[in-house]
């Protein structure tokens, strides 16, 4: 398979996975979009009992797409499923109890992993820096940043944001609380996401 086809296959996987997952939760939906982006090795999705009987078909039929699916009962009838292109890393994302490991399965910077892993150390940014930082609230990706805020982790929120606005900016929406203008959090948005290259070319890098 040469270049092209490879990005045709690419992008046709895309938007299958698009259509299929359109009854999952927002919260689902946007890490599945990283899963086949490549954002992320695991994707996470729970199930409460009151929509286990809709959900767990639609779950199911991400096998169709090439995904294996490994689950993990926990109380109160709450069902954890993770995807994969891995049957090893569903296997393992089950069993792990170690919060680094977990956190590379679920694809997080290494930054923030270690951040979080030492977080009673003051080393994790609190939400106000952050905002201050990437000029919004950050309400899409339940992500800890590192006190100084590392490369990765910004490369991790541009590359994410970016997935959303181009290829379902509808989730933005869902994820924003009522008193949030839509439009203005996506163009703030669109200027962490896109203004950089040009800041970057003023200051002489």
């Amino acid at each position: 398979m040469d270049n092209l086809e490879k990005k045709e296959s690419e992008v046709a996987a895309k938007e299958r996975l698009i259509e299929l997952i359109d009854d999952f939760p927002t919260r689902a939906k946007i890490e599945l979009l990283q899963l086949v982006n490549g954002l992320r090795p695991v994707a996470e999705i729970t199930v409460i009992p009151k929509f286990k009987d809709k959900m767990v078909p639609n779950i199911e039929s991400l096998k169709g797409l090439g995904f294996v699916i490994a689950q993990r009962e926990r109380s109160r009838g709450i069902v954890t499923y993770f995807v994969s292109k891995d049957q090893q890393l569903v296997d393992e994302a089950i069993h792990s109890e170690d919060h680094r490991r977990f956190g590379e399965l679920m694809g997080f910077p290494e930054s923030s992993i270690k951040a979080f892993v030492d977080r009673k150390n003051g080393s994790l940014l609190e939400d106000e820096e952050l905002v201050q930082k990437i000029g919004f609230e950050n309400y899409c990706f339940p992500l800890k940043i590192s006190k100084n805020m590392a490369e990765d982790e910004v490369l991790y929120l541009r590359e994410s944001y970016r997935i959303l606005l181009e290829q379902m900016p509808q989730l933005i929406d869902k994820m924003l609380p009522p008193r949030v203008d839509r439009e203005e959090f996506k163009r703030k948005v669109s200027a962490f996401v896109y203004d950089h290259d040009s800041d970057s070319g003023n200051e002489g890098m």
